[in-house]
């Protein structure tokens, strides 16, 4: 295995979710590969980790975004979204956005933001255990419990 580390970058404006974030992560491994944590407390900044030194790459540099959807706005999180999945044309990494006010953004909105693939019935992939529907994001597709 080439990996050494997996980059998780963690955006929120609220510092102690952040500081909470990062003590339940600090010992996290995949693998045995131990995860390596990016924070930023703002929309602006995490565009400027990502557009900087997290995006020098010529395949994104984060595998995994765990991103608030409300910050300096009510979208700010969502359109942190649309700039990487539309602005980057980053279709790799697995974004998980999260939020302390449910409600602000419509599940619509999110799924639109985060993946460029909709909901669609498990029939239409190749046959599995499963015949539920799944929501396929980032090349890996979940069914409900």
């Amino acid at each position: 295995m080439f990996q050494t580390e997996w980059p998780v970058l963690l955006v929120d404006d609220d510092p102690d979710v952040l500081a909470v974030s990062k003590l339940a992560m600090k010992s996290f491994e995949i693998d045995g590969v131990p995860i390596r944590l990016f924070t930023a407390t703002s929309k602006e900044e995490a565009v400027k980790l990502l557009s900087g030194p997290l995006g020098t790459t010529a395949l994104p540099y984060i595998s995994v975004a765990f991103i608030d959807v409300v910050m300096e706005t009510d979208h700010a999180g969502l359109d942190l979204c649309r700039y990487i999945r539309e602005t980057q044309m980053n279709r790799i990494t697995t974004i998980y956005v999260r939020t302390g006010q449910p409600g602000i953004a419509p599940e619509r909105d999110v799924i639109d933001a985060t993946t460029s693939t909709a909901i669609s019935p498990r029939s239409r992939r190749p046959r599995t255990s499963s015949t539920r529907w799944s929501r396929r994001a980032s090349g890996s597709s979940t069914s409900p419990a």
